[in-house]
């Protein structure tokens, strides 16, 4: 299932969620959602300044990005999220992106999902 809304969606679809530390901020990556770009690699992202933006999915930005599994680390981006845009929420602790392509749960043209395979 796609979630198609740019800003929250109703707390009845599950959004999945990993927070990670990209140069010094708590970003919510929300990798099922649309980004406002219409472009291939892209995801809706989530951070208190700023707040939703989009952010690239690819190995360059994972490699540069550190997964939180603090609770106390996220927490107020967390109720942010479930306050202001209603968010129904699960965090995730690992996201392996090829993976995600591969099992449907990013969309991705057949000519990139064709050239990731999973780990």
């Amino acid at each position: 299932m796609f979630i198609t809304s740019p800003i929250g969606n109703n707390s009845t679809i599950i959004t999945p969620v990993v927070f990670i530390r990209y140069e010094m901020e708590v970003v919510s990556f929300l990798p099922q959602e649309l980004s406002i770009f219409p472009v291939e690699k892209y995801c809706s992202c989530y951070m208190h300044i700023g707040q939703h933006c989009s952010c690239i999915w690819d190995f360059p930005f994972w490699n540069a990005c550190e997964i939180i599994t603090n609770p106390y680390a996220y927490e107020s981006l967390y109720v942010e999220l479930k306050q202001l845009f209603s968010y129904s929420l699960e965090v995730r602790h690992e996201y392996d992106y090829r993976q995600a392509i591969f099992d449907g749960e990013i969309r991705v043209s057949k000519a990139i999902a064709a050239k990731i395979k999973p780990l």
